[in-house]
This record gives structure tokens, sequence and C-alpha cells, in this order.
């Protein structure tokens, strides 16, 4: 009965070419809707995943500079690099895109993924009253495209309680100018006994 009912449907001629090209027709337009979805959702979890990622690794330079100058009981921030041991500590951001402190890089060069990371100095606002160093820093890829920017501040606690201030060289001219060098140099409590 079954094979009688096929028959009266179909015949013996099997499929036109107008019902394969039709059938073919929808069903690459469904593989194209599905290849298309499964593209942007790979492309949407990279872009998470790499924004994901620079923002902790901005996290770990703002952390690292944190510890280093929070405490500091001077800090002397300059475009042209400054020589002798009054200066104390130096964390050089390199033309490069890599961060050195006291001549020796802090990060391998695995932690930069083929990007390049800058420091740029921020504007003080005038109504703070406690010694603040306002920074910012940029990832760029290789095309020297912006990535991703954090701005960032840390309340100098010593250089508040000596009343001192923080000494900017060289950046007058041009205050950020991200992409430039940038040394910070600063003399922590420990560095200021050992002299």
């Amino acid at each position: 009965m079954s094979e009688k009912w096929n028959s009266c449907l179909r015949g013996d001629r099997g499929m036109t070419l107008t019902e394969l090209i039709a059938s073919l027709a929808i069903a690459f337009i469904l593989m194209s809707f599905l290849i298309r979805m499964y593209t942007y959702t790979g492309n949407m979890f990279e872009t998470s995943a790499s924004a994901d990622d620079l923002r902790r690794t901005t996290q770990v330079i703002v952390d690292y500079l944190e510890d280093r100058i929070s405490c500091a009981e001077s800090l002397v921030i300059s475009r042209e690099e400054l020589t002798g041991d009054e200066y104390g500590h130096e964390i050089l951001f390199s033309r490069d895109g890599r961060i050195y402190c006291d001549g020796e890089a802090i990060c391998k060069e695995e932690f930069y993924r083929k990007r390049k990371v800058f420091c740029e100095i921020l504007p003080a606002s005038s109504e703070e009253n406690a010694p603040v160093l306002k920074y910012r820093i940029t990832w760029k890829n290789q095309r020297n495209t912006a990535l991703y920017s954090a701005d960032s501040v840390v309340k100098l606690v010593n250089l508040e309680l000596y009343g001192k201030d923080i000494i900017r060289r060289d950046l007058e001219d041009s205050p950020g100018a991200a992409g430039n060098t940038l040394y910070i140099y600063y003399t922590d409590p420990e560095y200021s006994s050992r002299q």
C-alpha cells in the first residue's frame, strides 16, 4: 500500500531540477545564516576576552605603580633620563611600549602579547588637598591604534605627611603625550635610610 502511495505522489520520475535547486537554495540560506551566527558569536567572545585581558593587565600595572609610589618620600616625573642617587628608583615607560624598573624589565615579553603600553600623566585638579598622581595607562597595537585606556589616581601619603609636592620636569610643553618615554623617579623610606 505505501509503495502504491509513493508512486502516486512522485510517479516514476523522481525530483525535478527545479525542486532540487529550490531545496539547495533553502539549504544554502540556512547554512549561511548558521555560519554567520557562529562567526558573530565567536568574534563577540574574542572581543570580550580581549577586553577582559586588557583590563586585567592594566590592573597589574596600576597595582605595581601604586605599590611603588604611594609611600614615596619624593617623586620626580620627567621625559628625560635623570642621573644621580638623589632620584632613587626609576620606573621607565619606554618609547617601545615596555616597562622597566631600575633598568630591568618588570614583565616578560609574553605579558605584552604584541601590544605596547604607555603612561600619560594627567593634570591634577586644584581641588585636591593631598598630593596625588593622576595618570592614564594606554594599550596600543602594533599599528599604534589605541586598544584600551584607563585612568587612575594614587594618593601620595608620605608626600602629604612631609608637605612635599610632585616634581614635574619637561611635562609643561606636552602634558600627557602618550607614546613618549616617561620616567618616574621615587625614593621610598628604605631607600632614604640606606643613603
